[in-house]
């Protein structure tokens, strides 16, 4: 049974980041519609928005972590729902901006914030749990990451205009601060980093575990945007207003898929349960070879399980990193697993090119080649785990 003051930090978690995520999902597609459509800007600077909100992210996920160990002692800081308040700003400019350039610039600040607000959130979530944190992450992962289907549902039943959109979107984050105003009086605090956990340092080679598997967990992520759109229309020939439907149906597969993750963490391992994903994810990207429907249920089953396996890893990056310091380890994650999604975001289009040169069904490739890939990375972290 969960603790009662654990449930609610839970709950409010789950809460803060089902509105966060539902403002995501929302703005992505708005505002590249935006940039592309009503600014008439070119398809770099598209993409560069995505890329610069990375960027942002990782460097505000540092500095958060620095904070976390250093500054906060138990979580009433009230940097976490001004970060959430500050990206709901930011959004609503975007509304009003009719420059790419200043757009593109304020991404980055927009990453920086959630760079802060994400840390925070998931140590709340990490140290109230306590022997039960991958659990825990797992449920707040998935849950929260429902809000994801919400973005996409809004984005259909909306309608055509754009701006309109993205006011929804900064409104959903304001809604997101007022959560996090919430569980900074009535439940947060009572998530306190441990007296010794405050002054502990995560060794060298914690470090390099856990910075060289979340690095490689971002650049597997990586693929599942922009190349995985590739991939469906062009290789596997879907039509493009089907795109979303893909997508809405992956991640309510991932929510259902991390609630069993969840149950199964109280008798697996972290290693366990990501070896049997990224398992999964490997037999599911060769179906996609055989004919197009299998190719549909294999790239949405690997979309899938890339989010279901994020709580589970986040906990093992923490095992990693030896679990002196839970806060100064998930701040370390976020920011080696954004910068793998930026890299593998920047080479993913000259990869997807050189594929293609191949074969048409060239690009399927690298879905099975980053599973193995971080199979033998986790191999090679559980044996460096070991031998501390």
């Amino acid at each position: 049974m969960m603790h009662d003051g654990a449930r609610r930090v839970l709950a409010l978690a789950i809460m803060q980041a089902f509105f966060a995520t539902s403002g995501f999902s929302l703005l992505r597609p708005s505002i590249a519609a935006k940039l592309r459509y009503e600014l008439d800007a070119p398809a770099h600077f598209v993409t560069g928005f995505g890329s610069l909100l990375l960027l942002g992210r990782t460097l505000g996920s540092l500095i958060g972590g620095m904070y976390i160990v250093n500054v906060t002692r138990c979580f009433e800081s009230i940097a976490q729902p001004l970060s959430a308040l500050a990206i709901s700003l930011i959004i609503y400019c975007y509304s009003l901006l009719q420059s790419p350039t200043i757009i593109l610039a304020l991404a980055f600040f927009q990453g920086f914030a959630a760079g802060l607000m994400w840390p925070l959130l998931q140590s709340i979530v990490a140290v109230s749990a306590g022997s039960k944190r991958a659990a825990y992450l797992t449920l707040y992962t998935s849950l929260g990451g429902l809000g994801l289907v919400n973005g996409y549902v809004l984005y259909t039943m909306i309608g055509e205009d754009v701006g309109f959109k993205i006011v929804v979107a900064s409104a959903l984050y304001g809604i997101t601060s007022l959560v996090a105003f919430v569980g900074l009086i009535w439940g947060y605090r009572s998530s306190c980093i441990p007296r010794e956990q405050r002054k502990a340092r995560i060794a060298f080679r914690g470090t390099v575990s856990l910075v060289f598997f979340s690095l490689m967990y971002g650049l597997l992520a990586g693929i599942g945007a922009e190349y995985s759109y590739l991939v469906i229309w062009e290789v596997v020939g879907l039509e493009k207003n089907l795109l979303g439907v893909i997508y809405a149906v992956a991640d309510l597969t991932a929510a259902g898929i991390g609630l069993l993750i969840a149950r199964l963490a109280k008798r697996y391992s972290e290693e366990s349960l990501i070896l049997t994903g990224l398992t999964v994810m490997f037999f599911a990207s060769l179906i996609s070879f055989i004919d197009r429907f299998l190719a549909i249920v294999g790239l949405g089953i690997y979309i899938a399980m890339v989010s279901a396996l994020l709580g589970v890893a986040r906990s093992y990056s923490v095992k990693l990193g030896g679990e002196q310091n839970v806060s100064g380890a998930l701040a370390l994650s976020n920011a080696a697993s954004g910068i793998g999604v930026s890299l593998m975001e920047a080479i993913a289009g000259f990869i997807y090119v050189e594929l293609q040169s191949l074969s048409p069904e060239g690009p399927l490739m690298l879905y099975s080649t980053m599973s193995l890939l971080l199979i033998a990375v986790v191999m090679v972290c559980r044996k460096s785990y070991k031998s501390f």
